[in-house]
């Protein structure tokens, strides 16, 4: 098989993809879309580049802030969902389950509830090419009542396709063990938790593995 032919069966092959992260899922087209939305607002966004590559983990969360500008309201964070949705959709995957941390912005208004509102209303748009679900994200560097919030979001939104609870963020920040009670009560309101944590001696790696996870994600051991 040629590499062309390779390439045209690999995106036609039936795919399952269970832990996409929305904004860094967001292709160079779509942040050039949202960046022609902000630029008038915030012209410093019209110089965004792309980094030609990301090979070491100082680099990469540093870039999340910048693209974080690009999806602070409502309408942004949906049509980012949209055409993540779409990409994913056209390279053959029949069952998403994209990953966010609910955000609020005070500048624009927008809250962590309206936020997810607006990301599960792009995850609900009726289609028959690919199925959606959302597992909201608490983020290491969270507080505890931070934490307890995005599970009350998580049971609010459950019924329009939150399905699961995950621990996200800089793995070089935070401390498990305050999140803890937090995706233990999760687990005792039937949701689906699932853990990541990257290629680094994680003092807290211990201690999360005493909470069931349902999946493990970026994980090297």
């Amino acid at each position: 098989m040629v590499a062309g032919d390779l390439a045209e069966f690999c995106v036609k092959l039936p795919k399952i993809e269970l832990h996409a992260h929305i904004n860094g899922s967001i292709s160079p087209d779509t942040m050039r879309l949202l960046v022609e939305r902000k630029k008038d607002i915030t012209p410093s966004l019209a110089q965004f580049r792309i980094p030609e590559k990301l090979d070491k983990i100082e680099d990469f969360f540093p870039l999340f802030k910048f693209i974080y500008q690009l999806t602070d309201d409502e309408e942004a964070i949906q049509i980012a969902t949209k055409n993540v949705i779409d990409e994913f959709a056209k390279d053959g995957v029949q069952y998403l389950e994209l990953r966010t941390t609910p955000r609020q912005n005070i500048e624009t208004g927008m809250t962590k509830q309206s936020y997810l509102a607006a990301v599960l209303s792009a995850v609900n748009q009726p289609r028959d090419d690919i199925i959606v679900r959302l597992i909201v994200s608490i983020d290491r560097r969270n507080t505890l009542e931070q934490a307890h919030e995005v599970v009350d979001l998580a049971l609010q939104f459950r019924a329009d396709g939150v399905v699961g609870i995950d621990l996200c963020g800089d793995v070089l920040a935070g401390n498990f063990d305050l999140l803890k009670p937090a995706f233990v009560r999760a687990q005792s309101e039937g949701f689906k938790v699932t853990l990541h944590f990257n290629e680094i001696t994680d003092r807290d790696i211990k201690n999360m593995f005493n909470v069931i996870f349902t999946e493990y994600k970026h994980l090297i051991w």
